[in-house]
């Protein structure tokens, strides 16, 4: 897997949402996988946790 195009913003305080773009090169499989990835994060007061994560096929990047 190779990650790339992260973008982090801020939604309110203790929660801020991740993109990125995924490609995915599984040994089986010639052609790779493409992906476009969110995640929504939130801060407990301790730690940050990831509360909801999409990924979304999309056409080579």
């Amino acid at each position: 897997i190779s990650q790339q195009d992260f973008d982090c913003r801020v939604l309110a305080v203790g929660l801020a949402q991740l993109t990125y773009r995924a490609t995915i090169q599984r040994a089986e499989n010639q052609s790779p996988s493409y992906s476009v990835r969110s995640s929504i994060w939130r801060f407990d007061g301790e730690k940050w946790q990831m509360v909801f994560h999409q990924g979304t096929a999309c056409n080579p990047f």
